[in-house]
């Protein structure tokens, strides 16, 4: 079931990411929490689980009204975004065009407890 499950999604993605581009991903937490809920609410088997899922993004790609509304960032996600300063441009920081903040074209190193450094830079 597992193996079933990580084709579902893997599929499920990919149909995202050919209907609206990288940023659709964001939509598939969301989608696959509401089909869980409805799924256990119905009395759905766990075993078909994976195909209400696929089912429910193809359906959703179909709908790019739909499709944008979900992949937008969640509130709690720009909170953050905003609270470490606006790395990604613009007041709320997603990106609005205007570079990367007070960071300029440089990008942003964050430094973690042990013998790791993150580095996030723009691709252009």
């Amino acid at each position: 079931q597992r193996q079933q499950v990580a084709k579902a999604v893997t599929r499920a993605a990919t149909s995202l990411v050919r209907a609206g581009g990288p940023t659709a991903l964001r939509a598939l937490p969301k989608v696959a929490a509401s089909v869980r809920r409805t799924a256990a609410s119905n009395g759905t088997p766990p075993a078909a689980r994976p195909k209400v899922l696929v089912r429910t993004i193809a359906r959703l790609a179909q709908n790019p009204s739909a499709l944008r509304s979900l992949s937008a960032p969640s509130q709690r996600a720009r909170q953050i975004m905003s609270s470490l300063g606006g790395i990604g441009g613009g007041q709320d920081g997603w990106g609005s065009g205007q570079g990367w903040g007070r960071q300029g074209m440089r990008g942003r190193r964050i430094r973690i407890q042990g013998p790791a450094t993150i580095y996030i830079r723009p691709d252009f």
